[in-house]
């Protein structure tokens, strides 16, 4: 609670109340904090069973004229092709892949902006609108920027990035100075795709100084993984053990391609599972590495049944947050690679490592799969510095030790109209939280997580609070964490 002006102290419960004097009184919230930079809870799996994949949909018929003897095919015909005709005839398959085809996240994308993986987000159609016959940026194949740009990043591992043509000429060293140390190249689709920009974004991430590989963008019901592997390797899709080619990779994830039918390419649990292991028995044959496996965990669960059969290769996870991987498929306990983004600086997409530099140098050579690194907490010691910039992102000046600060680090993004921000383990679960004031009185903790990131927030006042200055710690022995506010009029207040 709070004194009055005279010398009265109370203790402070578990939760601070500050009742101040007319007037000038923060009221506890009870109702929604206003705008706030909110960071996701960690995914945690309900399911009990994986999902069915959904029915594929059946063509509408439309009414149309009978045809004459002499007249040609009518239009419409092409709205009845199936995963079969495509299948049988290569040219009709590249003429809806396109010029740049689907990309690594693409269908996660879909899914968190429109809610359907196979339909186009709104960036996709920008581009699009653009026209194939253009001369633009978009049909030559340079980036389209994000609609949002994520400047979030997580506090370990090795930063890298995956691109494809839909990114075009590639800026490097813009890629570089933001940290990626490695990069992914897409190089084929199906059968019938390669991607016209990768040898020149191949060798250009080389020439930085990055370690890179090759991915393969499966279509499963348009022939067998051993054909796509064939063709992936035979453009581009090779390892070498010279420490400086990441394995091959293979991106399974949801359908973009309607004509192709659902999200799990109207293929069972147990198909999509035998056609996997057809592709990766072949890249070990022809290559001598097992491929790393991009996908989500809904996908997973939806379109193998949440098999635990690839345990013995390396995963490379996409969950779009700040705050973690989440809960990862049955194959596997713990992640090599996390795609944590796509709308990052630079070239949208942007991965994680889960590791030292030492151990991906090892990986690329040849090496098993390495254990994750030790998960960390955003903040680590009650003396690192928390900071925000003019462009709302949250830094870290972890303590040195010595009376001074080591190399900061990102730790959120969007935290702007904020008048204090305390780093203390509020919650006493022995995480450091983020007690927030904010400029328009509120005042609200986040939770920290112990593998980086935070909570949602938690709001425990609702007003006043930006008249005050605060000083938050340990103030009275065996309660806790209390607050000590400097109003504007000079008061101090407990």
């Amino acid at each position: 609670m709070i004194a009055s002006r005279a010398a009265k102290t109370v203790a402070l419960s578990s939760v601070v109340t500050l009742s101040l004097l007319t007037g000038l009184t923060p009221a506890i919230a009870t109702e929604p904090v206003p705008t706030q930079p909110t960071v996701p809870a960690e995914v945690t799996a309900t399911a009990t069973e994986p999902a069915a994949p959904a029915e594929p949909a059946t063509p509408m018929e439309e009414a149309s004229p009978q045809p004459s003897p002499s007249s040609a095919p009518s239009a419409s015909a092409e709205e009845t092709l199936t995963a079969a005709d495509y299948r049988n005839d290569p040219a009709l398959l590249a003429d809806l892949i396109g010029n740049h085809g689907a990309s690594m996240g693409q269908g996660l994308e879909r899914l968190e902006v429109t809610g359907d993986p196979q339909e186009p987000a709104p960036d996709e159609t920008r581009s699009l609108s653009l026209g194939a016959e253009s001369t633009s940026d978009a049909d030559s194949g340079a980036a389209m920027a994000p609609l949002a740009t994520n400047y979030w990043q997580p506090s370990s591992g090795v930063l890298g990035v995956d691109v494809s043509s839909h990114q075009g000429v590639v800026n490097w060293n813009g890629a570089w100075n933001y940290g990626s140390r490695w990069a992914y190249v897409k190089a084929t689709e199906a059968l019938v795709y390669k991607n016209p920009e990768f040898g020149h974004q191949y060798a250009g991430s080389a020439n930085r100084g990055m370690l890179r590989g090759a991915y393969h963008f499966a279509i499963p019901n348009v022939s067998s993984g051993a054909a796509q592997a064939d063709y992936f390797v035979a453009n581009g899709g090779g390892w070498s053990a010279d420490g400086k080619t990441l394995p091959p990779l293979l991106d399974v994830e949801y359908n973009p391609y309607p004509s192709l039918g659902n999200t799990c390419y109207d293929m069972s649990a147990s198909q999509m599972v035998n056609w996997m292991r057809d592709f990766s028995n072949r890249m070990v044959t022809l290559t001598g590495r097992k491929p790393m496996i991009y996908t989500t965990t809904d996908w997973w669960y939806r379109c193998t049944g949440n098999s635990a059969a690839f345990s013995d290769h390396a995963l490379h996870i996409a969950s779009y947050n700040n705050s973690g991987a989440g809960t990862l498929p049955a194959s596997w306990n713990f992640y090599s690679v996390w795609q944590y983004t796509s709308e990052g600086p630079v070239v949208g997409d942007w991965n994680q490592w889960n590791g030292s530099m030492t151990s991906l140098q090892s990986f690329a050579r040849g090496g098993s799969v390495p254990a994750p690194a030790p998960q960390q907490p955003s903040i680590r010691a009650l003396a690192d510095m928390v900071a925000t910039d003019s462009s709302g992102r949250l830094w870290n000046y972890p303590a040195n030790g010595k009376g001074g600060f080591g190399t900061r680090f990102q730790i959120g993004s969007g935290w702007t109209g904020i008048k204090s921000i305390n780093p203390v383990d509020w919650n006493a679960d022995g995480t450091i939280d983020l007690l927030t004031q904010w400029n328009n009185g509120t005042l609200s903790y986040y939770p920290g997580l112990p593998g980086g990131g935070f909570s949602s927030p938690v709001q425990i006042g609702s007003s006043g609070w930006q008249n005050f200055s605060l000083a938050v710690g340990p103030w009275v022995k065996g309660q806790g964490i209390t607050i000590v506010g400097t109003h504007t009029d000079g008061a101090l207040y407990y």
